[in-house]
C-alpha cells in the first residue's frame, strides 16, 4: 500500500539525512535575522530562519521558503 510506496523512496526516514543543524544553517538564520532588523523580535526572526533552513534542505527547493517568507510578510502586513 501507500506506505510500501513511501517508504521504499525513503521518504519516511528522509530527515535523518538531512545536514541537522549545521553551523551554515545557523549562519543562514543570523543573517535572516539580522537582515530584519537588531529588535526584539531578532531571535524569533532567527527561528524563522533556521526553519527556513530545514524547509529548504527536506524540499530541496527554494520555493517553499520564498511561500513561508511572503506568508509571514502578508501576515504581518494585516496584523500591524
Amino acid at each position: 500500500g501507500m506506505w510500501k510506496k513511501l517508504n521504499s523512496k525513503n521518504q519516511l526516514n528522509d530527515i535523518h539525512h538531512c545536514d541537522f543543524p549545521s553551523y551554515k544553517w545557523f549562519a543562514t538564520a543570523a543573517a535572516f535575522g539580522l537582515a530584519h532588523g537588531v529588535t526584539a523580535a531578532l531571535p524569533f526572526h532567527v527561528g524563522i530562519g533556521v526553519y527556513l533552513c530545514f524547509l529548504r534542505e527536506r524540499s530541496k527547493s527554494l520555493l517553499p521558503c520564498m511561500l513561508m517568507h511572503g506568508l509571514y510578510n502578508a501576515a504581518i502586513g494585516i496584523l500591524s
